[in-house]
């Protein structure tokens, strides 16, 4: 992963930021150390330099602890809320609110599947998922911006439209989302999803990372979906 040098925010917050979204996902738990400054280095493209100055701000702020000699570990969990609900669907959140749904679809494509994707979709090394970015639009302002992989089971999905509800389409193919597990948690939006949200770059975003399960309890998809709580408030039951 590359850090953008051309962001407005500096290259060590940005490492702050992969940091603790990986910390706020549970990759990274408390007690569990966090890869060598020459691993991170290495996964982000920057210099020792910068990497430090990310790791020491974060000590700074109790997240992580340097223990001499071991290495740097998580001491402090990040702010997150645990939501085991209904499956999120764009559409009746917009129904619902008498709002009229609208997407934009910036890919669908089959891609290599992350170790990320293999743990929470239950694929093997080397396995492919099927790619989704799409931007969604209550009454045509941009509301929610949303990366999804699903397994390839549902690769169907890159052939067909995908500006309706996905979850819809696939329950018209025979399967069915059942259940969902969600975290939600504040971040701060980069340059790229700034301008697909029309906010500005560090605006506060609701991140919700959830995994989809069908009626067998069996992975469908994961998804990253990217809220402007400031106009588009989320309510669960």
């Amino acid at each position: 992963m590359k850090m953008k040098e051309k962001s407005a925010s500096p290259l060590y917050a940005q490492i702050m930021d992969e940091l603790t979204r990986d910390i706020t996902i549970g990759r990274f738990r408390v007690g569990d150390m966090i890869p060598t400054e020459t691993e991170l280095c290495e996964r982000f493209h920057v210099s020792r330099i910068t990497v430090r100055r990310a790791v020491e701000e974060l000590s700074e702020q109790g997240i992580l602890s340097r223990k001499q000699g071991k290495g740097t570990f998580v001491t402090k969990p990040l702010a997150q809320h645990k939501i085991p609900s209904s499956v999120f669907s764009f559409h009746t959140l917009c129904e619902n609110a008498g709002k009229k749904p609208s997407v934009v679809v910036f890919y669908q494509r089959e891609e290599l599947a992350s170790k990320d994707d293999q743990a929470a979709l239950q694929l093997k090394s080397g396995s492919k998922v099927v790619s989704i970015s799409r931007l969604c639009f209550a009454d045509e302002v941009p509301v929610i911006y949303t990366e999804q992989r699903f397994s390839m089971a549902y690769s169907y999905l890159l052939d067909n439209d995908l500006t309706a509800s996905i979850y819809s389409l696939i329950s018209n193919c025979g399967s069915e989302a059942s259940s969902s597990f969600r975290t939600m948690s504040l971040v701060y939006a980069t340059e790229e999803i700034a301008k697909k949200l029309n906010v500005k770059t560090g605006d506060a975003l609701i991140l919700l990372h959830f995994i989809v399960y069908d009626r067998q309890g069996r992975p469908m998809n994961i998804t990253d979906a990217y809220v402007r709580g400031d106009i588009f408030p989320l309510q669960y039951q």
